[in-house]
C-alpha cells in the first residue's frame, strides 16, 4: 500500500494565549450573567470583520460586543501569550508549511475590489507540494495574485517582526494576588472608562508611531531609495528561500517519475493549469513564496470563517479525495484541542479563531498511522505545531513526496526547546526531570546522560515532538500554572538516546531554512 501525502498548513500566528487564563474566562462570564456558556465566539461563525464578541448561552440567549464579551481579545493580546511567543523565529517569512494562511490585513490598499465584509484571507505557497493542493483547491476559491511585500506589511506584522513583550508579568502578579476577576478589575478591564493602562498603551503606541513617522521622513529625505529598501529585502529572500527549496525538491524527485498529486494528476498536468495567475508557471522560476488574496466562493462559507474561507476550501479539496483533516476545536468544556476529521461536518467545529493554545493529544500518532494507511493529510495548527508534525512523521521515515526536511541534518541540531522552567512544585528540578540535580546541561545516571529539558519557560513551545518521538515513552506532558504544556523526562525510563534533543521544534530548521 502507497502511502498518503502530508499536506501541512501553518497559521500566521500572534501567539498562543494561557488555557488557564481562558477557563477563567469562561468561569467569568457564567458567574456574571448567571448563565451557562454554549459558545464563545470571537471571529467566524456569523461575525463580520471588525464586530465584537459573541456569547451563546446554553438557554439560547446571546450576548455580544459588551464590556464583558469584549474582555478577552482586549487581555489575552498583552498580558496572556506564552513566554516563547516573543523569541519565535517564525514571525517571519520563514515558514514550516507548504501553505500559510491568514488574514490579509491591508487587502482594500492593494485589491480594493476584493474587500469582503467577512473578511479576506492571504496565502503564502512555500513549496511545490502547497501549490499542487493550493491548484486542486482552486475551484472552491476567488483567488488573485498579490506580492509577498504587500501581505508583510504594517497591518500584518506577524510576518517579519516578534510581539513585544511588556506587559505579561503585570497580569499575573495582580492574578496571584486576586485570582482573574481580581487582576482585570486592578488592571482597570471591568471598568466602563478607560484604565490608566489603557491609557498608558495608547500613549506609547501613538508615540511610537510619530517616532517612526519622523524617522521615515528624515530617511527619506537622506536617501529616496530607503522607503523601498523593506520590499526589496522581502523580495529578495523570498527568491532565495524559494529557488533553494525547489532545487531540493528536485532533488528529491529523482527517478520517482512525475511527481503525483492527491488526485493523480502529475506535475506536468500542474504545469498545464490554469490556476490564478499561472501560480504554476511562477513556481518553474524558483520564487516561493507565492502570495495570494483569496476567499471562498460561498458567501455561507466565508460568514462561518474568520477571514476568508481558505481552510475550508483546503478541507474540502483533502476531504474529497478521501483524506483526513487535522485542527483546532473547543470541546465542551470550551477548552482548544486538536482533533481528527473525516467529513466536512467535523471540519466545520475547526473553523473560526481560537486564542488558546490547543492540546495536541495523540494527533502526531494518529497523522502517522493516516499515512501509513495511505490517506492523505491534512494538518493545520500553528506555526511551531507544523514543525513538530513534519519532524515527528521525518523521524518515522513517514517522507513526503518532496520533503523539506533532510533527517541527517536534523541528527546534527542540539536541542534548544525543552529547556524551560515550568513553574511546577514538588520533586522536579529545573532541568525537566523526575529526580535530578540540574546543575548541568545533563543529568548521567548509571552512565545514562539524561538531557536537560528546561532552563526557562522561553525555550519550549510545547509542540510535543519530544514526547511523541521518545521510544521509551519517558517524556510526559504536563501543564504548568498558566497551563502551557512542557515536557518532563522519567529518568528511570530514559535511555538517553537523544532524540528528544535531535526533534526540538523550536530549534530544528529545515535544510532549506523553511
Amino acid at each position: 500500500m502507497s502511502r498518503g501525502i502530508l499536506y501541512t498548513c501553518d497559521l500566521i500566528c500572534y501567539g498562543v494565549a494561557s488555557p488557564v487564563a481562558f477557563q477563567d474566562y469562561i468561569s467569568f462570564l457564567e458567574k456574571h450573567s448567571g448563565k451557562v456558556v454554549k459558545q464563545y465566539i470571537h471571529r467566524g461563525f456569523g461575525l463580520k470583520t471588525g464586530e465584537g464578541a459573541k456569547i451563546v448561552y446554553e438557554d439560547g440567549t446571546v450576548e455580544q460586543d459588551t464590556l464583558e464579551t469584549n474582555l478577552w481579545s482586549r487581555l489575552w493580546y498583552h498580558y496572556l501569550v506564552r513566554e516563547s511567543c516573543y523569541s519565535c523565529k517564525y514571525h517571519s517569512l520563514d515558514r514550516p508549511g507548504n501553505i500559510t494562511i491568514g488574514d490579509y490585513w491591508g487587502v482594500e490598499k492593494v485589491l480594493p475590489g476584493l474587500k469582503d465584509e467577512w473578511g479576506v484571507s492571504c496565502i503564502l505557497v512555500n513549496d511545490e507540494q502547497g501549490l499542487a493542493l493550493l491548484d486542486q483547491a482552486k475551484e472552491h476559491l476567488e483567488l488573485h495574485k498579490t506580492s509577498v511585500s504587500d501581505v508583510a506589511n504594517a497591518a500584518q506584522p506577524m510576518l517579519f517582526k516578534q510581539p513585544e513583550d511588556d506587559r505579561q508579568n503585570i497580569f499575573w502578579k495582580a492574578y496571584d494576588k486576586g485570582g482573574f476577576e481580581g487582576a482585570c478589575a486592578s488592571l482597570g478591564f471591568l471598568s466602563r472608562k478607560k484604565s490608566f493602562e489603557e491609557i498608558r498603551r495608547i500613549v506609547k503606541s501613538i508615540a511610537k508611531r510619530i517616532a517612526e513617522r519622523m524617522v521615515k521622513q528624515i530617511v527619506k529625505r537622506k536617501a529616496p531609495m530607503a522607503p523601498r529598501s523593506f520590499a526589496s529585502a522581502l523580495r529578495e529572500k523570498a527568491s532565495v528561500n524559494g529557488e533553494v527549496r525547489n532545487n531540493e525538491l528536485k532533488e528529491a524527485r529523482k527517478g520517482v517519475g512525475d511527481f503525483k498529486n492527491g488526485d493523480g494528476s502529475s506535475e506536468r498536468d500542474n504545469e498545464k493549469s490554469e490556476c490564478s495567475n499561472e501560480p504554476s508557471e511562477v513556481s518553474r522560476q524558483g520564487n516561493f513564496p507565492l502570495a495570494y488574496a483569496a476567499k471562498h466562493s460561498s458567501e455561507a462559507t466565508r460568514k462561518q470563517s474568520s477571514s476568508g474561507g481558505v481552510f475550508y476550501a483546503l478541507a474540502q479539496t483533502v476531504i474529497n479525495q478521501g483524506g483526513v483533516v487535522y485542527g483546532c476545536a473547543f470541546d465542551e468544556n470550551h477548552k482548544a484541542q486538536h482533533i481528527r476529521c473525516e467529513t466536512m461536518d467535523e471540519a466545520v467545529r475547526c473553523m473560526g479563531s481560537k486564542y488558546s493554545q490547543s492540546d495536541l493529544g495523540d494527533s502526531l500518532e494518529k497523522v502517522n498511522e493516516d499515512i501509513n494507511a495511505g490517506r492523505n493529510v491534512l494538518f493545520t495548527g500553528t506555526p511551531c505545531q507544523i514543525a513538530a508534525v513534519r519532524i515527528v512523521c521525518e523521524k518515522r521515515k513517514i517522507s513526503e513526496p518532496f520533503s523539506k526536511y533532510k533527517v541527517a541534518d536534523i541528527s546534527d541540531v542540539g536541542n534548544e526547546s525543552d529547556t524551560g522552567n515550568t513553574g511546577n512544585e514538588g520533586d522536579t528540578d529545573n532541568s525537566g526531570n523526575e529526580s535530578g540535580t540540574g546543575s548541568s546541561s545533563c543529568e548521567e545516571t548509571l552512565n545514562t546522560i539524561i538531557p536537560e529539558l528546561f532552563s526557562g519557560p522561553n525555550k519550549c513551545c510545547g509542540c510535543m515532538a519530544c514526547s511523541a518521538l521518545c521510544p521509551m515513552g519517558a517524556i510526559e506532558m504536563r501543564p504548568d500554572s498558566k497551563g502551557f504544556m512542557y515536557p518532563y523526562i522519567n529518568s528511570s525510563l530514559c535511555t538517553g538516546c537523544m532524540k528528544c534533543e535531535r526533534s526540538c521544534s523550536f530549534k530544528v530548521h529545515s535544510s532549506s531554512n523553511i
